[in-house]
């Protein structure tokens, strides 16, 4: 999960925001479970090609309040070198692997 105190914000206020989404949805009369969340997921709250662990985590954390998509960053040229990166990068490019899902997404179904 994310270390520092920034990153600990971020988590609860975004959690806070979707939670008072939800509240307007039913006073409106609406489903709150219908609505789409996405997250773009910020380098300096996660890195998700430095730190594996930690973004599944913080996917973990943001899934279990109703998170389906998260977008990270692409990665620097620094990080598109180190053979994670390359396994990465290959994997998202079109014609690659990963090429019959939406690039610099990852969509995680609910459980």
């Amino acid at each position: 999960m994310p270390a520092s105190p920034e990153a600990d914000d971020f988590v609860d206020v975004t959690v806070e925001r979707s939670r008072r989404l939800d509240q307007c949805r039913a006073d409106a009369g609406r489903d709150p479970a219908t609505a789409r969340r996405s997250l773009l997921v910020y380098p300096r709250f996660v890195d998700a090609w430095v730190d594996e662990a930690a973004a599944e985590a913080l996917v973990e954390k943001f899934r279990q309040v109703g998170f389906t998509e998260f977008a990270f960053y692409w990665p620097s040229p620094a990080h598109r070198r180190t053979p994670h990166g390359q396994s990465l990068t290959r994997r998202a490019r079109p014609g690659g692997p990963a090429d019959t899902e939406r690039r610099h997404r990852t969509t995680v179904e609910p459980r």
